[in-house]
């Protein structure tokens, strides 16, 4: 059975939610259309002390499939982030969030890809290997997100909708649509996460010809990056270098509305995420 969803004009069909009991409740929906993206699903988790009267602010999150559980992962290690904020909630060291993860489809890295500077992307070459992107579709990602998905959010969760209470975040290439993503619309997202960001995705043009032009401004934005040092982090040093100076030479503080880490030890993997999960939820979605 479809419910269908009248999302800023647009007919937003989602198929029947499933509910699943993990530290709270996730909703599941299955089958997510847009006509921006190919359909997916999104998975809502919702905290135990969240009751549909007081309003929650709200963390977007790529890789949807790998955000809760290890079963749905697919490579059997998810980042866990239900037990992390259930118990930041317990400590009283965070605010009301819920979580919003979309799932990534065989597009992932064209979605994730930032458009903006280049629209067309043949190839990347990261150590002595190359990856196949295509044409960046990241545009249309953040589209589905901003237009579609965020206001069925905004209509059927009880949450803030203003850009003070809203996130973005992710990890490697999902650090890459989450840096776009906040610069695209700074209006829209507050802070975002940027875990193992792969910079190198356009060999340096996303860095060098368009952060430092288009960086939101300092005074109501958070961003957080961070890298380790094995496996694909070890390429990153002379990037992140680059993107940091962009940011040292802003009106950015370092710890004050802009952080970047570096985790020795840590490889490009989603155990090592979820143990720097934690710290980054207090820091940017604390009270």
């Amino acid at each position: 059975m479809l419910s269908h969803l009248i999302s800023n004009g647009q007919d937003f069909s989602y198929s029947k939610k499933e509910v699943v009991e993990h530290f709270g409740t996730i909703d599941i929906y299955h089958k997510v259309a847009s006509k921006y993206i190919p359909e997916r699903e999104v998975r809502v988790w919702l905290p135990k002390h969240y009751n549909g009267e007081d309003s929650f602010g709200v963390l977007y999150m790529h890789d949807g499939q790998k955000v809760f559980i290890d079963d749905w992962a697919p490579w059997g290690k998810g980042w866990h982030v239900a037990q992390s904020m259930d118990s930041l909630y317990q400590l009283n060291q965070i605010d009301n969030y819920i979580i919003v993860a979309v799932d990534c489809t065989d597009e992932r890295r064209k979605e994730y890809a930032a458009s903006k500077p280049n629209p067309t992307l043949d190839s990347c070459a990261v150590g002595d290997k190359k990856s196949y992107i295509g044409s960046p579709i990241g545009d249309q990602y953040l589209q589905f997100l901003v237009k579609e998905l965020k206001p069925f959010i905004d209509k059927n969760y009880k949450v803030y909708t203003d850009q003070k209470h809203t996130f973005i975040g992710g990890s490697s290439m999902g650090g890459v649509i989450s840096m776009f993503g906040i610069c695209e619309y700074p209006k829209v997202f507050h802070g975002a996460m940027c875990f193992s960001t792969h910079w190198p995705f356009d060999e340096g043009a996303f860095i060098d010809q368009y952060l430092g032009k288009h960086l939101p401004k300092a005074k109501n934005h958070l961003i957080y990056m961070d890298r380790g040092d094995q496996t694909l982090d070890q390429y990153y040093p002379p990037y992140q270098n680059k993107v940091d100076a962009i940011f040292d030479q802003s009106k950015y503080q370092k710890g004050v509305n802009y952080k970047t880490e570096v985790y020795p030890g840590h490889a490009h993997f989603e155990p090592y995420w979820r143990t720097r999960f934690p710290d980054v939820a207090k820091w940017m979605l604390s009270k």
